[in-house]
């Protein structure tokens, strides 16, 4: 075989081609590695997502209802206002109604604003001296209004609607411009709602959403009846605007491109932020004249429906239908969906966001190590072509030399193959043979400063992974410390367990352990307390005949009527189904707390006016006294179970005492 093909063969087979590999093989275990390494950090990733989604959209709808609470309560309090106002008799100063004017058609109006509410009377209502003074009367609440819109941001309207058509409401504006002259008040919405018949507890309400006529946008009211003694005199209102919900949502900065909607009950999108009406195709609602808001109801189209849609009903359903939770869903990409429950509304508070920006992070650091690792592998082809030439050509060289230097040369280059790279080479003599020699002892040196580069390089990976690590270490403490924080709240949601849900009445736990208690003071103070035990008598005919949402409705009833019949330190409790059991301390002796008993038959016994009719119901009372004889505390409710057994049988609608020695009715 000739020389030089021999030479070129032979430095092929054990320097240049092995190191090919070798390089070739590094490169493609670094690209395996950084895509193994994003997968992990996409599932790291998706696990914080959906645990802070979960921990925000929760702490938002929670906040909300606080919210709103405190607007119930404001409405609460002006209604309470409100009815002491009417109740006053006392005369009224001169000079109150000095900014009141008559109109072209009839309707007495604030023809200005004197810092005071404005106010209208209806042209169908003949005005008075009895109106002019309730009206003048009413300017006693002006401060009330002033203060409620000050305390409560979200409030944007406080008003008062009689059953004469006289309308008060504050912040003042132009009523003549914006009211009908003859507007008839007790036709509209937002009265009935809270007439006897449809509020026959007189307790506050919320309405359904509306647009607002003046450009306040959606909004929701708090209303509750006014009554003077028994006479239903008029509403009063606090219009809740979405608007600044809305605006403390889109302050949150959702993470990763994302954004949080309000729906209602049905699902419908009640706000929501510029983001999300460019995601979903729409444009907010805000164009409605007044007298189409308030006569009748307002409806969002099928689109602003999350449950009607074509492209969210099959996991908006599900929203709908669960109170919280969490899911992929695929809307127009793949988008990660958080929500929970507004429970004084039933409102969902619903968080969406991109997961593409959740990833992206991981897919900039993924690309920038991918380009790298290309980088590197250009260079190395560009390098090796390079070199197979330079190398060529030494070898055509050295072939016309003498072949032992050349084999000299040969072994020094197997040498740096093997990770040799520092090397003296001898000196023969000839000046080309020479040359080759130190240009091969040059090329193993420049191959130990590219293996150099190389684990520099790999030096570099490992400090970004590690970091990566370091940045996913923080994200799951700070995810910790949420989940900390959310397992409070759900401590404080156990609390509430202790209460019947539809009475609102303690239940048999709390009653067990307020009994323990009672019975403790009893032992220290000597005062008896006393057990009533109360079962409804003909409760289950209703559930028959109209249905167990009646049965409820005539169960929350009685529980009223039940805790009105006793003190503020007595308890009454629900222990389920038609049973109730009252705790009496500090009694006297037995006819008090017969009166107690009787007071309560009588109350069950009145007719109560459900939403389907006039209902008459009975009940069995059983009593039992502690201490008294033998008896010990414990056995108080098995006791009184026992008596109310007894009245039963001996003639329902009764009082029985258990079978003991009684206290002196001197007590």
């Amino acid at each position: 075989m000739p020389l030089l093909p021999w030479i070129w063969r032979s430095y092929l087979r054990t320097a240049l081609v092995p190191l090919l590999l070798i390089e070739l093989v590094l490169v493609a275990a670094y690209l395996l590695t950084n895509d193994a390494v994003r997968e992990k950090n996409v599932e790291a990733l998706r696990a914080v997502a959906t645990e802070r989604m979960s921990a925000e959209v929760a702490l938002r709808a929670e906040i909300i209802g606080t919210q709103l609470d405190g607007v119930a309560h404001a409405t609460d309090l002006f209604r309470w206002r409100l009815e002491q106002v009417l109740l006053d008799d006392a005369p009224v100063p001169e000079g109150r109604l000095g900014n009141l004017a008559r109109s072209a058609g009839g309707a007495h109006y604030t023809s200005h604003d004197d810092g005071r509410f404005a106010a209208i009377y209806s042209a169908i209502t003949e005005v008075g001296a009895a109106e002019r003074a309730k009206l003048a009367r009413l300017y006693d609440v002006d401060p009330f209004m002033r203060k409620i819109l000050a305390s409560h941001e979200d409030v944007v309207q406080v008003y008062f609607n009689s059953f004469d058509s006289l309308n008060i409401i504050r912040p003042y504006f132009d009523v003549l411009a914006q009211y009908d002259e003859h507007i008839d008040i007790p036709t509209y919405n937002f009265y009935y709602l809270a007439d006897a018949e449809h509020n026959p507890e007189r307790g506050m309400v919320w309405t359904d959403m509306y647009v607002d006529p003046a450009g306040q946008g959606w909004m929701s009211s708090s209303i509750a009846p006014v009554y003077r003694r028994d006479f239903l005199e008029g509403v009063v209102g606090l219009d809740v605007t979405v608007k600044n919900t809305v605006q403390r949502i889109e302050a949150l900065q959702v993470p990763w491109q994302g954004y949080a909607l309000l729906l209602d009950g049905n699902g419908t999108i009640m706000a929501m932020p510029p983001a999300a009406e460019r995601d979903w195709g729409l444009s907010e609602l805000t164009d409605y004249h007044y007298a189409e808001a308030v006569k009748s109801d307002t409806f969002k189209p099928d689109a602003f429906n999350i449950v009607k849609r074509e492209d969210s009903g099959v996991w908006g359903r599900e929203v709908m239908q669960q109170m919280q939770g969490h899911r992929v869903v695929h809307f127009g990409d793949a988008r990660m969906i958080a929500w929970s429950t507004i429970p004084q509304t039933g409102w969902k508070l619903l968080m969406v966001v991109p997961e593409a920006g959740i990833y992206e992070e991981a897919d900039a650091l993924r690309d920038q190590i991918r380009d790298l690792g290309l980088l590197m592998l250009a260079a190395l082809v560009v390098f090796y072509l390079f070199f197979f030439a330079f190398l060529f050509y030494r070898s055509r060289r050295m072939v016309r030399q003498l072949a032992e230097p050349l084999l000299d040369i040969s072994r020094m280059v197997g040498a740096i193959a093997k990770g040799q790279f520092e090397h003296r080479p001898a000196r023969i003599g000839l000046y080309e043979i020479d040359a080759a020699a130190s240009n091969v002892a040059g090329l193993g040196q420049e191959l130990g400063e590219q293996l150099a580069k190389r684990e520099s390089a790999e030096r570099a990976l490992a400090e970004v992974n590690a970091t990566l690590e370091e940045r996913i270490e923080q994200r799951t403490q700070a995810l910790e410390a949420e989940v900390r924080h959310s397992r409070e709240l759900e401590g404080e949601l156990r609390r509430m367990a202790e209460y019947d849900p539809l009475t609102g009445l303690p239940n048999r736990r709390l009653f067990e352990d307020r009994l323990q208690q009672a019975a403790a003071r009893t032992m220290r103070t000597g005062n008896p307390i006393a057990v009533l035990f109360i079962d409804l008598d003909k409760f289950k005919p209703v559930n028959d005949r109209w249905g167990h949402e009646s049965g409820d409705e005539l169960l929350a009833a009685v529980a009223g009527r039940l805790r009105e019949c006793v003190r503020a330190a007595d308890t009454v409790a629900r222990f389920g189904g038609d049973e109730f059991c009252a705790l009496l301390v500090d009694v006297g002796d037995r006819d008090a707390i017969e009166r107690v008993a009787r007071k309560m038959l009588s109350r069950v016994a009145a007719p109560f006016d459900l939403e389907k009719g006039e209902v008459r119901i009975s009940a069995s009372i059983g009593a039992a006294i502690y201490p008294q004889g033998e008896r010990r505390w414990e056995d108080l409710l098995h006791t009184a179970d026992s008596a109310m057994y007894e009245a039963k049988r001996a003639d329902r609608d009764g009082f029985a005492w258990a079978m003991e020695p009684a206290l002196s009715d001197g007590g």
